[in-house]
């Protein structure tokens, strides 16, 4: 990742669908995919609208929605 430059969402979205580790190392990082992803939950907290959560459903498919619901059951 170093010297990496992301300009739009859809860099960023690719990256992070694709990264194994931002270190670039070969092993996966889940710990640190867990923290990117506490990252943005703590970012839609403070910024996001309720109206806004009302929505949210239509932005994951419904394999995503299934994986949420299993890592929510490890909290």
């Amino acid at each position: 990742m170093p010297g990496m430059r992301i300009d739009t969402y859809d860099q960023l979205i690719k990256f992070l669908r694709t990264t194994h580790s931002v270190s670039g190392g070969d092993q996966y990082d889940f710990v640190g995919m867990v923290h990117l992803l506490a990252a943005c939950l703590d970012n839609l907290q403070s910024k996001a609208l309720d109206a806004e959560l009302e929505d949210i459903g239509g932005c994951f498919s419904d394999s995503q929605k299934a994986f949420l619901k299993k890592l929510v059951a490890y909290l």
